[in-house]
């Protein structure tokens, strides 16, 4: 999910198990301009079992409110 509690709120955003983060990548624009980074929220518990499964340096595909 986007991510729209930026800064010192995040730490709240932990308390109820959000895990505050950022998706950088290639991703382009119309035009060829490049896309500025993207914050998210992530469930801890989800994030925890994929990073279990696929490790801290395997690319994996995010699916953010509809898109991949």
């Amino acid at each position: 999910k986007i991510r729209k509690t930026l800064g010192k709120k995040a730490k709240a955003l932990r308390k109820r198990g959000i895990l505050p983060g950022v998706l950088y990548g290639p991703t382009r624009q119309k035009g060829g301009y490049p896309k500025k980074a993207q914050p998210l929220e992530l469930n801890e518990k989800q994030f925890e079992k994929v990073y279990k499964e696929a490790g801290e340096s395997s690319l994996i595909s995010l699916e953010v409110e509809g898109k991949r």
